[in-house]
Order: structure tokens, then sequence, then C-alpha cells
């Protein structure tokens, strides 16, 4: 928890502990602390795509016009988390 606190509460993990990270923290007590990543509002995190337009998950947590893909499932994983826990 130490860890996560320290980095303010930005993911992270990959693209496939994401997942695992968000669905342990919330069935184990720690709802509270995947919110908190999930609604982190820094670089990088899902609403800092959100705040820059993204209509889909980028493929890669920084925006670019020319190389990566804007609708990509590889960030995924938090969509899981909000039809499960989110309120």
């Amino acid at each position: 928890m130490k860890a996560i606190e320290e980095k303010g509460y930005g993911p992270t993990t990959g693209i496939f502990s994401t997942r695992y990270m968000l669905l342990y923290l919330s069935e184990h007590g720690r709802r509270d602390v995947a919110e908190k990543i999930v609604l982190h509002k820094g670089f990088p995190g899902w609403l800092h795509m959100l705040e820059r337009g993204a209509t889909t998950l980028w493929e890669t947590w920084k925006e670019s016009d020319n190389i990566f893909s804007n609708c990509h499932p590889m960030f995924g994983s938090v969509d899981e988390w909000i039809l499960r826990f989110g309120r």
C-alpha cells in the first residue's frame, strides 16, 4: 500500500496486472484504494485520457496523433472494475 500511496495513486502496473490489482484490492477490503487509482487525474491515468478528449482507451498512456491506436482495449481492465465495483 505504501508504494501505491507514494506514487500518488497513479497506476504503475502493466496491462496484464492492472486488472488483477484492481480486483484484488476491491475483493480484499481496499476498494477505496482501487477507486483512487481509477480516478487518478494525473499522468498516467484513465482520467488523463478523458481530460484530453479521449472517447476510447488509447494504446498507451501517452497521446499521439501518428503512432498509437486511439481505440484499443489495452487498458480495458478498468471497464470490468467499474461494472463490478463502481458506484
